[in-house]
């Protein structure tokens, strides 16, 4: 059987047009196809005519280069988003709430960064996975999936959350100075003994730095990993990567599972979904940017 085409990506001059044209449709956009299906979970169980609302990741619509210099933004989906939202804010008002962009607020609290758009959602966490990892989700995976396990959630988020924290610094650091190194992976850097992880941080980023090619601005790289460690807050899902706090859980609990049909359950990909199924609607209810976003689906009724 021949595979179907692929159909074109939708241009913003199109988007427009359908607003204007459709006045009952209502869209949200958001980073990538993980975020589209937490977020088509929320607004199926919190809205009552969810089904109506499209939810599109951003490598469905067609954000051009010239748009993103617009706006002084750099490639990728966050900035897509973004730049979108502000494009259709420029073209249909401020008020206009059919059109709704939701993005991580990665390291936005760190740098005091801001984007004034109406349009646009930012997460209560660093990103949409943190808030998956609350006590009560989380505790209620380990109890499921890895009932084996004899830690506790808030004593496993004790052994994450100095390494997420470490990673995020370095994360951080690099966007800061415009490094440009390629992030690697960290697995290697791990060691686990008796459910306590230690973290080579010190050997991790020198290999980061060497294989970004930028060894040599490693002094200024760790003074400011060291400046941006006085402004991080206490909770870990403000400051934590959600592939990084997925990929560190899986080696976590990997460790605890050595036969090979027991270990599929820990790979990252199986893990995100484990914890999605796991979490409360009420729990994503009551914060403040679902509160938001359900706002503005209820400002335009079908």
């Amino acid at each position: 059987m021949n595979a179907l085409p692929d159909l074109p990506r939708r241009n913003i001059d199109e988007l427009i047009a359908l607003y204007e044209f459709e006045p009952c449709i209502r869209d949200v956009y958001s980073e990538g196809h993980s975020d589209k299906t937490i977020l088509r979970w929320f607004i199926d169980a919190s809205c009552s005519q969810g089904k109506s609302v499209g939810i599109y990741p951003i490598d469905e619509i067609d954000v051009p280069i010239e748009v993103l210099n617009k706006y002084g933004l750099t490639s990728g989906n966050r900035s897509e988003v973004i730049a979108l939202c502000l494009e259709l804010e420029a073209q249909l008002g401020q008020d206009f709430t059919r059109a709704t962009g939701v993005i991580d607020k990665d390291t936005d609290g760190v740098f005091g960064q801001a984007y004034e758009c109406s349009l646009l959602l930012k997460s209560d966490y660093s990103c949409i996975e943190m808030y998956l990892f609350s006590e009560k989700s989380f505790g209620k995976m380990l109890k499921l999936a890895f009932s084996n396990i004899k830690y506790s959630a808030e004593e496993i988020v004790a052994q994450l959350a100095p390494v997420l924290r470490e990673l995020f610094l370095t994360r951080a650091a690099n966007q800061s100075l415009a490094l440009a190194a390629k992030w690697i992976a960290f697995d290697g850097f791990i060691s686990q003994k008796n459910g306590i992880i230690q973290f080579q941080s010190d050997n991790f980023r020198r290999h980061y730095l060497q294989n970004g090619g930028v060894w040599d601005k490693r002094t200024e790289f760790e003074t400011e990993i060291e400046t941006l460690r006085s402004k991080l807050p206490g909770d870990f899902r403000l400051v934590a990567n959600g592939h990084d706090a997925i990929c560190l859980l899986s080696h976590f609990l990997k460790s605890f599972y050595k036969k090979t049909k027991d270990k599929d359950r820990t790979a990252p990909h199986v893990l995100i979904h484990i914890l999605t199924c796991s979490s409360e609607i009420i729990e994503f209810q009551e914060q403040p940017m679902f509160k938001r976003l359900v706002e503005r689906l209820a400002a335009t009724p079908i």
